[in-house]
């Protein structure tokens, strides 16, 4: 298999929050990957003795990402500028946290899964729900990047989004999320 997929934060500069949502969508996309790879694997049902190892990797590293990732948005950023007249983005947003709950019911589903594979006893189920998680995460973030950070670009001044950055960091430090 590929790289090791141990979780690592994503973001490596808290001076703007913006940056750390990117930086974390980038993460998501690239983990989204290895999820294909198993996807790969199964229908060609090549699965060898690593894809349980390389199925629980990229487990940890969703279940601490999208923790901290979900965070991130619902209590820190989203907040900042709910309430706003511009551009319906208070639909956005609820829109956005919607989506958040049907990707963590997908993920929960999944979990247990990833973290055993000998549970899996019907690999075209397993397979069609990978390929879902993958498909709603990417039009998520692609909902993300398109209809919700250029406006939040707009609304906030740098220093905003430095402080929100900030906040985001302090929430690490203090294990918020985990």
């Amino acid at each position: 298999m590929q790289q090791n997929l141990r979780y690592t934060e994503p973001a490596a500069d808290f001076s703007d929050a913006l940056l750390v949502i990117r930086e974390y969508h980038d993460y998501f996309l690239a983990l989204c990957e290895g999820l294909a790879q198993l996807v790969e694997q199964i229908e060609l049902q090549s699965i060898s003795g690593d894809f349980g190892m390389h199925a629980r990797q990229l487990r940890q590293a969703f279940i601490a990402a999208l923790a901290l990732h979900h965070h991130d948005e619902e209590h820190t950023l989203f907040p900042c500028v709910k309430h706003s007249s511009r551009h319906r983005l208070d639909e956005i947003l609820r829109k956005l946290e919607t989506e958040h709950l049907e990707i963590d019911l997908v993920w929960s589903w999944l979990t247990p899964l990833l973290q055993d594979t000998g549970q899996v006893h019907d690999y075209a189920q397993f397979s069609h729900a990978l390929r879902q998680f993958v498909q709603m995460l990417q039009r998520h973030i692609d909902n993300e990047e398109q209809a919700l950070l250029p406006v939040i670009e707009q609304l906030l001044t740098p220093d905003q989004r430095q402080r929100i950055g900030a906040s985001m960091q302090r929430d690490r430090l203090a294990g918020i999320a985990r």
